[in-house]
């Protein structure tokens, strides 16, 4: 199978936009800019439509920025147009995305021997925890794994399948577009990874408002100092995690070479 490859970026940002596509060039990949949404220029009115702050705070524990809303309703563009195109697999990026030396030759490998009945969006970042149940060969050097832990949205796979369920379970959006973790704890699609990873975040990644989100998220809402539940933590990531789960699971952590 075949990825239709889609580039997410804001209308300035023309530096990102040339490093993106000098990169793809060198790969030999044709791809379709997608312009991103500001969320800084959203009124009220149309944040009201496209974003539920209730459930944010109540499930994510804090309000989204305005970043994090405009990025993932950069990615829900791309979703909405796999479902309108009738587009089976699509690649999608970030215009501060850098690609492995080998990228192009490895996404050859990996579209083509992906079981994508059984797989609805694959990550090609930075994957921190994965399980080594399971993991095989996929592609040059690269492993399929079942990620534990994965933050980044800049570069993955999915399916039209994928895509469908990702806009019934995050409109109106609540979490950001690259909830990860929060997907696979609700078990609404089938999440895997590639180790080592194939993309990462350039240098360019520090001034892009998108990737800015973290850096200004309001404070936590609904978390309370709790002696007792800190206590618990601790207890659990020094002894319980160390001895029993880590072991059982083969959980993996995933070096960051470049």
């Amino acid at each position: 199978m075949q990825a239709s490859i889609f580039v997410i970026s804001l209308p300035d940002c023309v530096e990102r936009q040339q490093a993106i596509a000098s990169q793809l060039d060198k790969h030999s990949l044709t791809f379709s800019w997608i312009e991103g949404v500001n969320g800084r220029q959203l009124d009220a009115d149309t944040l009201r439509q496209v974003y539920s702050v209730e459930r944010a705070e109540r499930e994510g524990g804090r309000q989204l920025n305005p970043g994090e809303i405009g990025c993932a309703l950069s990615h829900q563009k791309i979703y909405r147009a796999m479902l309108a195109q009738n587009i089976p697999l699509a690649l999608v990026l970030e215009d501060d995305a850098a690609l492995a030396a080998d990228f192009g030759e490895c996404l050859i490998d990996i579209c083509a021997n992906v079981d994508w009945e059984s797989v609805d969006l694959l990550l090609l970042s930075h994957i921190q925890k994965y399980t080594a149940w399971g993991a095989h060969p996929i592609a040059a050097n690269r492993e399929l794994v079942k990620p534990l832990v994965a933050y980044n949205g800049n570069g993955y796979l999915v399916t039209r399948r994928g895509a469908e369920h990702l806009l019934s379970q995050l409109t109106p959006i609540y979490q950001p577009a690259d909830c990860w973790n929060h997907l696979r704890r609700l078990r609404v699609l089938n999440i895997r990874g590639i180790v080592p990873y194939l993309v990462n975040h350039s240098s360019l990644s520090v001034d892009s408002l998108i990737g800015e989100a973290l850096r200004e998220a309001p404070v936590l809402t609904s978390i309370r100092y709790q002696p007792g539940r800190l206590l618990k933590r601790v207890f659990y990531d020094k002894f319980i995690y160390q001895i029993l789960v880590k072991p059982l699971l083969r959980i993996r952590r995933q070096p960051m070479p470049w």
